[in-house]
């Protein structure tokens, strides 16, 4: 008959029940936080509308971005929180809509890809601005949030690089 306090009393099986429990903790944890990875889907971009600031924070309302899975961007938009640092980049695309006279011409169409354009690297007091004074835009500001890391399935993120459009 197997003695299974015999088995505990050894050392060799004292470290197998030690690490039979930490490989089934450590499975329990990557199971329940998948470490960012859900679907194998992953996102290093964040895109939507510009909601509010707040300090370091941006507040925005769209969807994940990922080149793999275009079809993430035709889903439900969602809430996402973005830290900036010292070190976040800012870049501004400013588009220039055509004259009225130029719309009256083609009955109000035009291709956003042809519209002239400006872009300038700019910091967070000008994107702070900018979102304050997005009655001025057509469209408000629409911003795109970068980062080396996975973010799919996260609601927060510290962003390397700001893409916005006003």
């Amino acid at each position: 008959m197997f003695n299974f306090r015999n088995k505990i009393n050894s050392k060799f099986g004292l470290i197998v029940i030690i690490i039979a429990v930490i490989a089934s903790a450590s499975a329990g944890l990557f199971y329940f936080f998948d470490l960012g990875v859900k679907k194998g889907i992953e996102s290093r971009e964040f895109g939507g509308g510009v909601d509010k600031i707040e300090n370091d924070l941006i507040y925005i309302f769209g969807s994940f971005i990922s080149p793999e899975h275009p079809e993430l961007g035709q889903q439900a938009g969602t809430s996402m929180t973005v830290e900036i640092n010292a070190k976040t980049k800012f870049k501004r695309t400013i588009l220039y809509l055509p004259s009225q006279e130029e719309l009256e011409k083609t009955e109000g169409r035009f291709n956003t890809d042809d519209l002239e354009r400006k872009i300038e690297e700019v910091n967070f007091d000008q994107l702070a601005a900018d979102h304050a004074n997005d009655k001025d835009y057509v469209g408000g500001v629409t911003i795109y949030a970068k980062t080396r890391a996975n973010i799919y399935g996260l609601d927060k993120f510290r962003a390397e690089e700001i893409e916005y459009t006003v």
